[in-house]
């Protein structure tokens, strides 16, 4: 608790707490080109800075050390923030007709002892490269292709069946035998 307090305390932007909980329910999000798909989730808090203006913070009891390096979507591996942000924009100009609600920064909040109190939040990201990320992993699911990707320490996984990437040792074989495949996921590098 004492280290849940501090963090909050030496955060610069204060806010106001404006909810938690809030439910994300079957929100559409539009990738463009007639193509979308919904999304369910809970945030587990959103601040409100100003008018119109909106922080997320999700809880993580974990390490923070897989997200030290998150710029934007973290090579499509963590999208949280981004899509949290979208949907919750899309939720509240429902909910308060005449807004422009914008979501300002949304991240991660490690409040235990192993994160320390440490806060990663993502300040600021393109919608337009979320579509196109957005896009080019629904494309790969879409044909059946599930990519854990080269570095992947596969070795004792239940999905070894469905993915492309077949673990380290293999990656090497499927990557000549499929480069459709490891195009678009070396494309992922585009995504900090």
């Amino acid at each position: 608790l004492e280290i849940f307090l501090a963090a909050d305390e030496k955060r610069e932007d204060k806010g106001q707490p404006f909810a938690f909980e809030k439910e994300i329910r079957r929100e559409e999000i539009g990738l463009g080109g007639g193509r979308s798909f919904r999304l369910n989730g809970f945030i587990d808090r959103v601040d409100e800075l100003g008018r119109d203006l909106y922080r997320i913070i999700d809880y993580k009891t974990g390490s923070p050390a897989p997200y030290e390096d998150l710029v934007e979507f973290g090579r499509g591996r963590t999208l949280q923030p981004a899509l949290y942000a979208v949907c919750l924009e899309q939720v509240l100009a429902r909910e308060r007709p005449g807004t422009a609600p914008r979501v300002a920064a949304s991240g991660y909040l490690f409040p235990s002892r192993r994160g320390e109190g440490h806060e990663i939040m993502l300040r600021s990201f393109d919608r337009d490269r979320l579509r196109r990320l957005l896009t080019d992993l629904l494309g790969l699911i879409e044909k059946g292709l599930f990519i854990a990707g080269p570095e992947a320490k596969c070795e004792f996984c239940d999905y070894s069946g469905v993915c492309a990437s077949g673990g380290s040792a293999r990656a090497g074989r499927k990557r000549e035998a499929n480069p459709d495949i490891f195009e678009a996921y070396d494309r992922l590098d585009e995504y900090k």
